[in-house]
Protein backbone atom coordinates (compact mmCIF):
# COMPACT_ATOMS: atom_id res chain seq x y z
CA UNK A 1 0.00 0.00 0.00
CA UNK A 2 2.72 2.59 0.93
CA UNK A 3 4.29 1.66 -2.43
CA UNK A 4 1.20 2.35 -4.00
CA UNK A 5 1.03 5.58 -2.55
CA UNK A 6 4.38 6.55 -3.14
CA UNK A 7 3.99 5.84 -6.98
CA UNK A 8 0.54 7.71 -6.80
CA UNK A 9 2.67 10.64 -5.44
CA UNK A 10 4.43 10.76 -8.61
CA UNK A 11 1.61 10.63 -10.50
CA UNK A 12 -0.49 13.33 -9.10
CA UNK A 13 1.43 15.12 -6.50
CA UNK A 14 -0.04 15.65 -2.88
CA UNK A 15 -0.40 19.50 -2.88
CA UNK A 16 -2.43 21.81 -0.39
CA UNK A 17 -6.05 21.37 -0.08
CA UNK A 18 -7.14 24.57 0.47
CA UNK A 19 -4.76 27.03 -1.41
CA UNK A 20 -3.94 23.95 -3.94
CA UNK A 21 -0.16 24.88 -4.07
CA UNK A 22 2.24 22.16 -4.72
CA UNK A 23 4.92 22.63 -2.14
CA UNK A 24 3.23 21.00 0.31
CA UNK A 25 0.68 17.97 1.00
CA UNK A 26 -2.80 18.84 2.59
CA UNK A 27 -2.04 22.27 4.08
CA UNK A 28 0.65 23.97 3.39
CA UNK A 29 2.69 26.37 6.40
CA UNK A 30 1.40 29.54 3.99
CA UNK A 31 -2.03 29.25 4.61
CA UNK A 32 -1.56 28.27 8.52
CA UNK A 33 0.03 31.50 8.84
CA UNK A 34 -2.65 33.20 7.22
CA UNK A 35 -5.13 32.18 9.11
CA UNK A 36 -6.90 34.62 11.30
CA UNK A 37 -6.83 34.58 15.03
CA UNK A 38 -9.36 36.48 17.17
CA UNK A 39 -8.27 39.48 18.04
CA UNK A 40 -7.10 40.25 21.78
CA UNK A 41 -8.69 41.09 24.09
CA UNK A 42 -11.16 39.01 24.27
CA UNK A 43 -14.09 37.76 27.43
CA UNK A 44 -12.58 36.43 29.78
CA UNK A 45 -15.08 33.62 29.58
CA UNK A 46 -16.74 33.33 26.14
CA UNK A 47 -13.50 34.12 24.60
CA UNK A 48 -15.73 36.56 22.26
CA UNK A 49 -13.70 40.20 21.66
CA UNK A 50 -14.07 42.68 24.40
CA UNK A 51 -13.09 45.11 26.64
CA UNK A 52 -9.91 44.00 28.86
CA UNK A 53 -10.99 42.08 31.63
CA UNK A 54 -14.60 41.92 31.02
CA UNK A 55 -17.44 39.82 30.19
CA UNK A 56 -19.18 40.51 26.55
CA UNK A 57 -22.57 41.09 25.54
CA UNK A 58 -23.14 37.59 24.85
CA UNK A 59 -22.42 36.30 28.38
CA UNK A 60 -24.71 38.94 29.40
CA UNK A 61 -27.26 37.19 27.04
CA UNK A 62 -26.68 33.88 28.54
CA UNK A 63 -27.03 34.80 32.07
CA UNK A 64 -30.21 36.42 31.20
CA UNK A 65 -31.37 33.26 29.25
CA UNK A 66 -29.70 30.56 31.20
CA UNK A 67 -28.04 32.14 34.53
CA UNK A 68 -24.97 32.03 33.28
CA UNK A 69 -23.02 29.59 30.67
CA UNK A 70 -22.56 25.34 31.38
CA UNK A 71 -18.82 25.81 30.29
CA UNK A 72 -16.44 27.34 32.37
CA UNK A 73 -14.47 28.92 29.77
CA UNK A 74 -14.66 28.86 25.97
CA UNK A 75 -11.93 30.04 23.36
CA UNK A 76 -11.65 29.46 19.27
CA UNK A 77 -8.40 28.65 17.50
CA UNK A 78 -8.84 31.00 15.08
CA UNK A 79 -11.48 33.55 13.02
CA UNK A 80 -14.07 32.05 10.57
CA UNK A 81 -13.22 34.03 7.64
CA UNK A 82 -10.44 33.73 5.03
CA UNK A 83 -8.59 29.62 4.21
CA UNK A 84 -9.54 28.99 7.89
CA UNK A 85 -12.97 29.01 7.23
CA UNK A 86 -12.50 27.45 3.33
CA UNK A 87 -10.02 24.34 4.71
CA UNK A 88 -13.70 23.74 7.19
CA UNK A 89 -15.70 24.20 4.37
CA UNK A 90 -13.59 21.75 2.50
CA UNK A 91 -13.66 19.17 5.86
CA UNK A 92 -17.16 19.52 6.38
CA UNK A 93 -19.05 19.60 3.11
CA UNK A 94 -16.72 18.33 0.52
CA UNK A 95 -15.37 14.98 2.04
CA UNK A 96 -11.61 16.12 2.75
CA UNK A 97 -11.40 14.31 6.10
CA UNK A 98 -7.48 14.09 5.87
CA UNK A 99 -8.01 17.96 6.38
CA UNK A 100 -9.03 17.28 10.08
CA UNK A 101 -5.12 15.94 10.93
CA UNK A 102 -3.56 19.15 10.09
CA UNK A 103 -6.40 21.72 11.42
CA UNK A 104 -6.71 19.43 14.68
CA UNK A 105 -3.09 19.71 15.09
CA UNK A 106 -2.94 23.18 14.77
CA UNK A 107 -5.78 23.89 17.12
CA UNK A 108 -3.85 21.80 19.63
CA UNK A 109 -0.70 23.87 19.58
CA UNK A 110 -2.88 26.88 19.81
CA UNK A 111 -3.99 25.16 23.17
CA UNK A 112 -1.05 24.15 24.48
CA UNK A 113 0.46 27.34 23.93
CA UNK A 114 -2.10 30.32 24.26
CA UNK A 115 -5.02 28.42 25.95
CA UNK A 116 -3.94 25.44 27.97
CA UNK A 117 -0.46 25.40 28.66
CA UNK A 118 -0.77 23.24 31.50
CA UNK A 119 -3.97 21.39 30.47
CA UNK A 120 -6.00 20.26 34.05
CA UNK A 121 -8.56 17.96 32.13
CA UNK A 122 -9.47 14.09 32.43
CA UNK A 123 -10.78 13.57 28.87
CA UNK A 124 -11.81 15.45 25.40
CA UNK A 125 -15.19 15.14 24.32
CA UNK A 126 -16.28 15.76 20.69
CA UNK A 127 -19.63 17.58 19.96
CA UNK A 128 -21.73 14.82 18.71
CA UNK A 129 -23.75 14.89 15.28
CA UNK A 130 -27.36 13.39 14.96
CA UNK A 131 -27.90 9.63 13.39
CA UNK A 132 -29.09 10.77 10.63
CA UNK A 133 -26.58 13.53 10.10
CA UNK A 134 -23.67 11.78 10.70
CA UNK A 135 -25.27 9.40 7.73
CA UNK A 136 -25.47 11.71 5.23
CA UNK A 137 -21.76 13.23 6.08
CA UNK A 138 -19.95 10.14 6.70
CA UNK A 139 -18.45 11.21 9.73
CA UNK A 140 -18.38 13.55 12.38
CA UNK A 141 -15.58 16.41 11.52
CA UNK A 142 -15.55 17.61 14.96
CA UNK A 143 -14.45 13.69 16.25
CA UNK A 144 -11.88 14.23 13.45
CA UNK A 145 -10.34 17.28 14.95
CA UNK A 146 -10.81 15.76 18.07
CA UNK A 147 -8.31 12.98 17.64
CA UNK A 148 -5.02 14.94 16.86
CA UNK A 149 -5.94 17.42 19.68
CA UNK A 150 -6.49 14.50 22.45
CA UNK A 151 -3.06 12.76 21.29
CA UNK A 152 -0.90 16.24 21.60
CA UNK A 153 -2.93 17.05 24.78
CA UNK A 154 -2.22 13.38 25.77
CA UNK A 155 -5.68 13.08 27.02
CA UNK A 156 -8.09 10.34 25.93
CA UNK A 157 -11.07 10.28 23.40
CA UNK A 158 -14.14 10.00 24.75
CA UNK A 159 -15.83 7.27 22.60
CA UNK A 160 -18.41 8.53 19.89
CA UNK A 161 -21.09 6.58 21.70
CA UNK A 162 -20.32 8.39 25.02
CA UNK A 163 -21.95 11.14 24.08
CA UNK A 164 -24.74 11.38 21.35
CA UNK A 165 -27.13 13.57 19.86
CA UNK A 166 -30.60 12.08 20.12
CA UNK A 167 -32.68 15.27 17.94
CA UNK A 168 -31.79 15.68 14.66
CA UNK A 169 -30.46 19.08 14.37
CA UNK A 170 -31.54 21.63 11.78
CA UNK A 171 -28.47 23.40 9.81
CA UNK A 172 -27.55 26.70 12.13
CA UNK A 173 -25.79 28.50 9.44
CA UNK A 174 -28.48 30.74 8.11
CA UNK A 175 -30.09 31.53 11.59
CA UNK A 176 -30.52 34.51 13.83
CA UNK A 177 -29.20 34.61 17.42
CA UNK A 178 -32.87 34.29 18.83
CA UNK A 179 -33.58 31.30 16.71
CA UNK A 180 -30.56 29.20 17.42
CA UNK A 181 -31.52 29.80 20.99
CA UNK A 182 -35.07 28.59 20.41
CA UNK A 183 -32.99 25.94 17.93
CA UNK A 184 -31.39 24.07 20.66
CA UNK A 185 -32.30 22.34 23.74
CA UNK A 186 -30.04 20.52 26.64
CA UNK A 187 -32.46 17.77 25.96
CA UNK A 188 -30.85 17.49 22.60
CA UNK A 189 -27.93 15.37 24.16
CA UNK A 190 -27.16 12.22 26.46
CA UNK A 191 -24.95 10.51 27.79
CA UNK A 192 -24.82 6.84 27.47
CA UNK A 193 -23.20 6.00 30.65
CA UNK A 194 -22.93 8.67 33.02
CA UNK A 195 -19.94 6.64 34.69
CA UNK A 196 -17.85 7.33 32.14
CA UNK A 197 -18.44 11.26 32.63
CA UNK A 198 -18.98 11.86 36.41
CA UNK A 199 -16.76 13.71 38.48
CA UNK A 200 -14.24 14.25 35.68
CA UNK A 201 -13.49 17.82 33.68
CA UNK A 202 -13.88 17.77 30.43
CA UNK A 203 -12.48 19.55 27.13
CA UNK A 204 -15.26 19.95 24.87
CA UNK A 205 -14.50 20.24 21.38
CA UNK A 206 -16.51 21.75 18.04
CA UNK A 207 -15.79 23.04 14.82
CA UNK A 208 -17.54 26.62 15.14
CA UNK A 209 -18.60 28.73 17.58
CA UNK A 210 -21.02 31.96 17.14
CA UNK A 211 -23.30 32.49 19.78
CA UNK A 212 -22.36 29.80 22.15
CA UNK A 213 -25.78 27.86 21.95
CA UNK A 214 -24.46 24.59 21.12
CA UNK A 215 -21.70 24.77 23.52
CA UNK A 216 -23.83 25.74 26.17
CA UNK A 217 -26.37 22.91 26.04
CA UNK A 218 -24.20 20.23 25.27
CA UNK A 219 -22.09 21.15 28.12
CA UNK A 220 -25.63 21.14 30.15
CA UNK A 221 -26.10 17.60 29.62
CA UNK A 222 -22.73 16.73 30.62
CA UNK A 223 -22.75 18.45 33.88
CA UNK A 224 -26.27 17.27 34.53
CA UNK A 225 -24.36 13.90 33.48
CA UNK A 226 -21.71 14.49 36.41
CA UNK A 227 -19.25 15.93 35.07
CA UNK A 228 -16.80 18.11 37.42
CA UNK A 229 -16.02 20.86 35.10
CA UNK A 230 -16.64 21.40 30.92
CA UNK A 231 -14.21 23.66 29.18
CA UNK A 232 -15.20 24.51 25.38
CA UNK A 233 -12.85 24.80 22.47
CA UNK A 234 -13.90 25.48 18.74
CA UNK A 235 -11.32 25.32 15.70
CA UNK A 236 -12.73 28.97 14.81
CA UNK A 237 -15.04 31.59 15.93
CA UNK A 238 -17.71 33.31 13.64
CA UNK A 239 -18.94 36.87 14.51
Amino acid sequence: MRALDGFLDLIYPPRCLVCESWEEPLLCSECVAQFALVPEPVCVVCGHPSEPERVCRLCDAAADQWGGWAFTRARAAGRHVGGLRYGLHLLKYRGKESLAEPLGAWLAQRCLTEFFPEPLFDAVVAMPLSARKRRVRGYNQAELLARPLAEQLTLPLLPAEAFIRVRAEQSQMRLGADQRLANLSPDDFAVADPSGIADRRLLLLDDVMTTGATLHCAATALRKAGAAQVEAVTLSRAF
